[in-house]
């Protein structure tokens, strides 16, 4: 059988523009199965409760691909803007707008150019989209998150965390799709925090078909925290996935963050470490679980304590693929 991996590193010379070559047909029928509706709409209602956004609320979906949680929220009343840079995913986004009966603003751009867009109640990046480009470029889009949020607005930001995967890598794992089997080959760089996966699709065959080769910066929770803060932004609660799972370090694939925007002229946590709600771990992060928001602001009261040094979490044997 022909090896349809014929290289696991980047070529040289400039990073290839990869995320403006993967997310087309090759990628949904490579995903297939993978990325049910159902489990989008269990998502979105994640999304709801954490961010306790009020009705009709004004969401940014930042890397929506074709729009398996922006229609899902629309549908739950709130008014949503999904940017994308793949065409191909936005016609598919649209056709799912439309069989939902429901309106989407969907945006053909690149997450770095937000120009133009907002005000936003909140915004959700999902599936570790932050992390394709470099940590400067990472930095300038939270911020230009910040900028477009109003006060007291949130971010939910989802990302793998590397800290739960580092025994499994290097990996291959083959499974069968309705084109034939989809094979997906990982290589952790501790140097530099990267994650390179190779994907290509086994036909009936024997043919492969190669999609693009991905480098991913995968941040540490204590990097990511970082990120958020020099943002402006205050942590509030840390989930251990899309459902009310509580973060456990080395179990929790995903670190799904939720952070606001301060009031304008509020001042942040002045240097003193405080602790997660209910945690007893002070990581630097501070938000009183009893605290609410503001009456005129565009949430209610986040959830209560979600992160737990003692609880079991069960991990899914691979990385969360791309939105």
């Amino acid at each position: 059988m022909m090896d349809v991996f014929r290289f696991l590193a980047v070529p040289s010379g400039a990073m290839p523009a990869w995320w403006e070559e993967l997310f087309d047909d090759r990628y949904l029928r490579f995903y297939d199965g993978l990325l049910p509706l159902r489990e989008a709409t269990a998502d979105a209602a994640f999304v709801d409760r954490a961010l306790a956004l009020r009705p009709r609320s004004r969401i940014l979906d930042l890397g929506c691909g074709f729009g398996r949680h922006a229609v899902p929220l629309a549908r739950r009343g709130h008014r949503v803007t999904g940017v994308e840079l793949s065409e191909r995913m936005l016609e598919h986004a649209r056709s799912l707008a439309t069989s939902a009966k429901v309106e989407v603003d969907w945006q053909r751009r690149d997450m770095r150019d937000l120009d133009g867009l907002g005000p936003f109640d909140a915004c959700i990046c999902l599936y570790t989209v932050l992390g394709y480009f470099d940590d400067d470029e990472h930095a300038r889009i939270v911020r230009a998150v910040h900028e477009r949020l109003v006060p007291r607005g949130r971010f939910l930001l989802d990302l793998t965390n590397p800290l739960a995967l580092l025994p499994r890598w290097p990996s291959t794992t083959r499974r069968e799709i309705p084109a034939g089997v989809a094979v997906e080959r990982s290589v952790y760089d501790p140097l530099t925090a990267r994650l390179t996966t190779s994907r290509a699709i086994q036909g009936p065959d024997g043919r492969g078909e190669e999609l693009p080769v991905t480098v991913v910066r995968l941040y540490a929770p204590h990097e990511t925290k970082r990120l958020l803060e020099a943002a402006g932004f205050e942590v509030e609660q840390l989930y251990g996935g899309l459902r009310d799972k509580p973060f456990r370090w080395n179990r929790s694939v995903q670190q799904v963050w939720v952070a606001g925007r301060l009031e304008e002229g509020v001042g942040g946590r002045g240097g003193k470490d405080q602790q997660i709600p209910g945690t007893g771990h002070s990581p630097g992060v501070g938000a009183s679980s009893s605290a609410s928001a503001s009456a005129s602001g565009p949430t209610a009261q986040i959830p209560g304590p979600i992160m737990s040094s003692s609880a079991s979490a069960s991990a899914p044997t691979g990385q969360t693929p791309p939105t």
